[in-house]
């Protein structure tokens, strides 16, 4: 009788452990989708798009020195997207599914502002990479393409083809 009552606290023990490991990864998925649906709030933001249009409608050499209005929304998009790196870096986000939705705007970003974030890092010196967490998630967007879409080609706006889209779009 007693080996009976035993296994039957074991057994209870281990359902119960099953339960409560259960709840720990349903609470972090719905953890992880809390910080998704943040993150995007975030990006779709109106200062955002605006930032982006900016960048998009610009060419690398024009934002590598941008002018007084240029800079704030420059480091707007940089600044984000850099925590966003930091964060995916720490898993607090959730890297696969942050790159599936970003990893072509990131590829395109980078494209346009590698200039900017050189010159700014032979400004502040080696010892702390400019925008670091940034780059690194670039990388990762650019492993991801190679992996999931080897074929697609990411294309950069040509400044007078984006601002040329935009106001067509615009209308309606």
């Amino acid at each position: 009788m007693v080996i009976v009552i035993q296994i039957a606290g074991i057994a209870i023990a281990a359902v119960g452990l099953l339960l409560i490991w259960q709840q720990l990864r349903l609470g972090n998925k719905q953890a992880k989708f809390q910080a998704l649906t943040e993150l995007h709030k975030e990006l779709i933001s109106k200062d955002m798009q605006e930032a982006l249009r900016l960048i998009y409608s610009k060419e690398p050499d024009e934002l590598a020195t941008p002018s007084i209005d240029e800079l704030p929304k420059i480091q707007l998009v940089l600044n984000t997207y850099d925590l966003i790196g930091f964060r995916v870096k720490q898993k607090i986000i959730p890297k696969k599914e942050t790159l599936q939705t970003e990893w072509m705007v990131l590829l395109r970003i980078w494209k346009k502002l590698k200039k900017f974030v050189e010159k700014h890092r032979t400004f502040c010196g080696k010892s702390v990479p400019y925008k670091k967490y940034f780059e690194e998630l670039c990388k990762m967007a650019e492993r991801f393409q190679k992996e999931h879409y080897p074929d697609s080609v990411v294309d950069v706006f040509k400044p007078k083809e984006f601002t040329r889209q935009v106001s067509n779009t615009a209308g309606g």
